[in-house]
């Protein structure tokens, strides 16, 4: 499974995210570019339950730039990029 996955993000994009596992739950990981102090963010983990559907978003451009980056946990997951 390859990772450093990415989408054209302006701040109005969405996130359909499905795991297709019938009995194993699965994360997506997106990378933030916002720093504090000039640390770095712990970057935002969402789970998706197995055999289960979400919509993430929209992901404001100071917080996760543009590009939109994140890696999967699994190659169960299949995501589709909505501009709304």
């Amino acid at each position: 499974m390859a990772n450093g996955h990415s989408v054209t993000n302006d701040g109005a994009v969405m996130l359909l995210v499905s795991n297709g596992s019938a009995d194993t739950d699965a994360t997506i990981t997106f990378n933030l570019v916002r720093t504090v102090d000039g640390q770095s963010v712990v970057p935002r983990v969402v789970t998706v339950g197995f055999a289960r559907s979400i919509a993430l978003g929209t992901f404001a451009v100071a917080d996760y730039g543009t590009p939109l980056t994140f890696d999967v946990s699994s190659a169960d997951i299949s995501i589709q990029a909505l501009k709304i």
